[in-house]
C-alpha cells in the first residue's frame, strides 16, 4: 500500500513538474524541444510553422494595392472640422456631441478589493454613465496621494475587466497620475441588459455584434468617455489628459482621440490597423473593427491624423510584433510615414508607432507602459 502511494505521488509530482517545464521552460525543456523538432514533427507540420512565423516578419501581400496617401482625405484645417464633424453626425446619429454630459452618479471614497495595497493610492471615486436600453459605464477614478495633476484615461479590451487592468494602473497611479478606468460596453462590471428588438424579440446583450440592433450603436463606446473627458475637466482641471487603452480599449483609444482635442496624448496598443492592410480572418475583428458607416465617415488612417493633429498633440500607436492575436508584423511600415507627412502638411501633431518586440502575447507590456511614461514625462 505504501508502494502505491510513493508510486501515485512519484507520478504526480512527475506530471507537475512536466506542466511547469512546458509553461516556463524548465530544463530539460531544450532538450525535449530538440528532441520533437528532429524526431517527431513531419515536414509539413515544419513548413506550416515557418509560414506562420513568417506573417510576422514580411510586408503586407496587399501592400501595393492602394496609393496610401490618396486614403488619406485631410488636406487643412477645413478638412479636419468636416471629418469630425461627420464621425459626429454619425456616432451620435445626429444627437451633436456630448460636451456637457457628465457621469449620471458619483460616489466616493468607494472600496474594492482587486485594488487593495494599491502603491500611492489616496481615493478611489466610482463614476456610473447611464445610457439607453439599460446600457451603462462603470468607471473607477484613482486618485493619486502624491499626485503630478496629470490624468490618464485607461480604457480596457475584450474581455478584461478593469481588475485585469490592475498592473497597468498601478503603474500610473504609482507615478504620480489620476487615472480613470473603463470597460468596454457589456464588459466588466458593466451591464447586459434584456432588450426588446422590434421584429426579432427580446435578447440579453452580451455581445458587441448585437449593439447593431440599436439607435447608434456606435455612443455606447464614445460617450463613457467623453463623460470622463467633461467631469475631469469641471471638477479636477488636470495640466494634461492622455488616454491609452489595449485592444478594443486600443480601438477606443483611436476613436476618442480623433472626437476630442482634450486628449492631449493618445496610446492605442493592438487595437486597429488600417482596413486594406488587415488579415481578412484574423483581424476583421467585432462589430466595431468593421462598421461600413464609422469608416466611410473618417477610416483608420483618417482616424490616426484626427488623433495627433494640433498644437502639442501626440499619438503613439504600439504595435506587438509577434502579436498572437492581431495586428501583428511589419506592416505599420506602409503607412505610418504617410501618416506623419500629412500631419507635418497640416502642420501641427506628431504620430509614430513603437514596435515592442519583448514578448509574443496580446498585451500592454512593462517594457510599453515605460515607452508611455518616458513620452508622458519628456
Amino acid at each position: 500500500m505504501l508502494t502505491g502511494a510513493a508510486l501515485l505521488l512519484v507520478a504526480s509530482g512527475g506530471f507537475l513538474y512536466g506542466v511547469l517545464v512546458g509553461r516556463f521552460k524548465y530544463p530539460p525543456f531544450r532538450l525535449a524541444e530538440s528532441f520533437h523538432e528532429k524526431f517527431i514533427k513531419s515536414d509539413e507540420q515544419k513548413a506550416r510553422e515557418r509560414r506562420a512565423e513568417a506573417r510576422f516578419h514580411e510586408p503586407s501581400p496587399d501592400q501595393s494595392l492602394n496609393d496610401i496617401p490618396s486614403l488619406i482625405a485631410i488636406h487643412n484645417e477645413a478638412d479636419v472640422d468636416a471629418k469630425r464633424q461627420r464621425l459626429v453626425e454619425t456616432i451620435w446619429g445626429g444627437r451633436g456631441y456630448p460636451r456637457e454630459r457628465m457621469p449620471d452618479a458619483v460616489v466616493p471614497n468607494v472600496s474594492d478589493e482587486a485594488f487593495a495595497g494599491l502603491t500611492n493610492l489616496a481615493a478611489l471615486d466610482r463614476l456610473t454613465v447611464e445610457m439607453d436600453y439599460g446600457i451603462n459605464s462603470v468607471a473607477y477614478h484613482f486618485r493619486p496621494a502624491s499626485a503630478n495633476n496629470k490624468l490618464v484615461i485607461y480604457h480596457a479590451g475584450h474581455a478584461e475587466d478593469l481588475a485585469a487592468a490592475r498592473r497597468q494602473i498601478a503603474y500610473f497611479v504609482g507615478r504620480g497620475y489620476a487615472v480613470v478606468a473603463l470597460a468596454m460596453p457589456l464588459e466588466g462590471m458593466n451591464s447586459r441588459p434584456v432588450i426588446e428588438v422590434e421584429g426579432v424579440g427580446r435578447m440579453r446583450l452580451n455581445s458587441h455584434a448585437q449593439l447593431a440592433y440599436l439607435d447608434a450603436p456606435l455612443r455606447f463606446f464614445a460617450e463613457p468617455v467623453v463623460a470622463a473627458l467633461n467631469y475631469a475637466e469641471r471638477n479636477h482641471r488636470y495640466d494634461l489628459v492622455a488616454m491609452a487603452g489595449l485592444s478594443g480599449g486600443g480601438w477606443t483609444t483611436t476613436l476618442c482621440a480623433a472626437l476630442d482635442g482634450r486628449i492631449a496624448r493618445s496610446y492605442h496598443a493592438a487595437g486597429s490597423f488600417p482596413e486594406t492592410l488587415r488579415d481578412p480572418w484574423l483581424e476583421w475583428g467585432d462589430f466595431e473593427q468593421h462598421t461600413p458607416e464609422l469608416y466611410r465617415a473618417a477610416n483608420t488612417l483618417e482616424l490616426y491624423v484626427l488623433g495627433a493633429h494640433g498644437p502639442g498633440r501626440r499619438q503613439t500607436q504600439i504595435l506587438n510584433q509577434f502579436d498572437n492575436c492581431c495586428f501583428y508584423g511589419l506592416r505599420h511600415a506602409a503607412y505610418e510615414p504617410h501618416v506623419r507627412a500629412r500631419l507635418a502638411q497640416l502642420g501641427g501633431g506628431s504620430f509614430s508607432v513603437l514596435l515592442d518586440t519583448t514578448h509574443r502575447r496580446h498585451l500592454l507590456s512593462d517594457f510599453a507602459l515605460g515607452e508611455i511614461a518616458r513620452d508622458l514625462e519628456n
